[in-house]
């Protein structure tokens, strides 16, 4: 019997956190955008009912894929420990991605859009006979694609539609989804890294076989080091002086706080490269509460 404990573990409670902040997020820029203040109750759970379903598939069809390679790297996993049967996360995994498909369908071409470009780059990613995930840098592009750009401009657009009767995007909501990409892009290179030797076993190619931790590692760091100074410049260019000045002055915080928690990563110890890879997710959850806070309120 599935408990809703391990239909939570199956969802991966870090990037299902992600999911909820940026749904919330989409919405409040596009209240910014648009110069309403509603909230539309109906609208705001369809939508987050869609990007939860889409998740859910996403991570469903992933763990499908990859159960004999997850009972080394991450047994506590629901198929991998056998608390779930395959045929229970086939199902589960059909149903979200048909739920995010109706609610779509019947909500607005843009959540529509949003959901089969979602849908299809999750199935390239895990399943044959593109499987992008056994890559070096395919991995990480296609999820950073996904949830960084598709999934934030996909709500945001949707919301502006419901908000201010047509879909758009805005520079705030652009240059967002940017620093998404950079973050999200290094959460793959980093989460590889503990995860060598089953994905070695099973003929994988992620980066950090291909170029090793240290290096991986690296290009990680500074990949979350550019995405925030593309930010500051950006904000400091085309926003209102005293947003950038904003902009600028938490972001150096949270990279100082990012740079100093990455100078004690012992990338031999799985416990250590697992706590900062759980930063990443942390500082993402950050930025869509930090930065649309301060565009909507200055």
């Amino acid at each position: 019997m599935i408990t809703p404990k391990i239909l939570w573990k199956f969802a991966r409670p870090l990037p299902a956190k992600a999911t909820v902040v940026q749904v919330v997020a989409a919405y409040a820029l596009a209240m910014h955008h648009a110069g309403v203040m509603r909230f539309d109750v109906l609208a705001f759970v369809m939508a987050m009912v869609c990007a939860s379903g889409l998740h859910v598939y996403v991570n469903g069809v992933n763990q499908l894929s990859d159960i004999e390679i997850d009972r080394i790297n991450k047994s506590s996993l629901p198929l991998a420990a056998g608390v779930m049967t395959e045929r229970e996360g086939l199902v589960v995994t059909i149903l979200a991605a048909v739920l995010s498909l109706v609610i779509g369908a019947t909500q607005s071409m843009s959540l529509l859009v949003t959901a089969v470009l979602y849908l299809v780059n999750g199935s390239l990613y895990s399943l044959p006979p593109a499987r992008l995930k056994s890559t070096a840098f395919g991995a990480g592009g296609i999820i950073a694609i996904t949830r960084g750009v598709i999934l934030p401009l996909g709500m945001f657009s949707y919301f502006n539609t419901v908000l201010s009767g047509a879909p758009g995007l805005s520079f705030e909501a652009v240059i967002l989804a940017v620093f998404s990409f950079g973050i999200v892009f290094s959460v793959a290179l980093v989460k590889d890294i503990p995860d060598i030797e089953g994905d070695s076993r099973n003929g994988l190619k992620t980066a950090a076989i291909v170029f090793g931790p240290s290096l991986t590692f690296k290009l990680a760091v500074g990949l979350v080091s550019l995405s925030y100074a593309l930010l500051v410049v950006a904000g400091l260019v085309r926003l209102s002086p005293l947003v950038g000045l904003l902009l600028l002055v938490t972001h150096l915080g949270l990279l100082a706080f990012f740079l100093m928690k990455s100078r004690a990563v012992r990338l031999d110890d799985k416990m250590s490269v697992g706590h900062f890879y759980q930063l990443f997710w942390k500082l993402m959850y950050a930025e869509y509460v930090v930065f649309p806070a301060i565009c909507f309120f200055i």
